[in-house]
């Protein structure tokens, strides 16, 4: 099988320390692979592209997948598993950096318009404040923003990005972090959406250097993998890291281009998963909002 695109986080890792991983699950559209505590996704086309991933030219069958369990051997130039490889050119291969880096002249001013199109698209209410709007968030669908302790964790965040505080964070997301079910829980799909804003835009939003290093340390515990899957805590060291998955640029690219195609990034991104693509986009939407306001 050939490899279209290789995340960056991935070919680090891949030409460091060359070693050996196991394949750890497999979908109809992907497989898992753990390589010490960072899980590749290798997705087939016409997945969006991840920020651990590999995707691939081709589409298999769900048998075209190396089983769960078959020992994995990591190389410059690809991946083996069992008697399937995946390859890539080692000296040039075809690399996707996932860092989302905003345009050096988009204000803040066109954050926070996109943040309130963003939750508008989605039938989300953007005038609450911290407290109120995870209601708005349940009635758009996100089961975590269900009143009780994911109510809580979520006003707890929106908070702690208005204050940029990041003890409120640390507490946030301790409630949030395996609060769901699935490979990426909901909680944690919600906490890394707004983690990946935090780290891309904070600085232009005009906080401190140190506030904004604070609060990512936050939502990052010591005890992080005994919290959640290890997909998850991949993908949430990723988004602190301010890599994340492909829709989410098109997504928050506040040039002229960008205010023409967000909705098509947008649709792409609630296609993802049974939700984590829809809490990713309410978390985007609600921590930009609260960022710039």
């Amino acid at each position: 099988m050939l490899a279209f695109l290789v995340a960056t986080p991935v070919l680090e890792r891949v030409t460091a320390t060359p070693g050996h991983g196991i394949v750890r699950g497999v979908v109809r559209s992907a497989a898992y692979v753990e390589v010490e505590t960072f899980i590749i996704a290798v997705t087939a086309r016409g997945v969006p592209f991840m920020p651990n991933g590999v995707a691939l030219t081709e589409r298999p069958s769900l048998g075209g997948w190396p089983a769960s369990g078959t020992p994995v051997r990591l190389q410059r130039g690809g991946i083996e598993a069992g008697e399937r490889s995946i390859i890539w050119p080692a000296d040039r291969p075809p690399a996707w950096d996932p860092t989302l880096r905003p345009a050096s002249d988009a204000g803040v001013d066109a954050l926070h318009r996109r943040a309130i199109e963003i939750l508008q698209a989605r039938g989300i209410d953007a005038r609450g404040d911290p407290a109120t709007l995870p209601r708005a968030l349940e009635l758009s669908g996100l089961e975590t923003a269900a009143r009780g302790p994911g109510a809580n964790a979520i006003a707890l965040l929106l908070e702690s990005v208005a204050a940029r505080d990041g003890e409120l964070a640390a507490r946030a997301a301790e409630l949030l972090l395996g609060r769901g079910s699935g490979l990426t829980p909901e909680g944690d799909d919600f906490l890394a959406g707004a983690a990946v804003v935090v780290a891309a835009f904070a600085e232009a939003a005009g906080w401190e250097a140190t506030d904004r290093t604070r609060w990512l340390a936050a939502v990052h515990p010591p005890v992080l993998r005994r919290l959640t899957t290890p997909l998850s805590a991949t993908l949430l060291e990723l988004a602190i890291a301010g890599q994340i998955i492909e829709p989410v640029h098109g997504l928050l690219d506040l040039t002229d281009v960008g205010g023409r195609r967000w909705p098509t990034a947008l649709r792409r991104l609630e296609g993802i998963g049974h939700s984590t693509g829809s809490a990713y986009a309410a978390a985007i939407g609600s921590a930009a909002l609260f960022l710039t306001g």
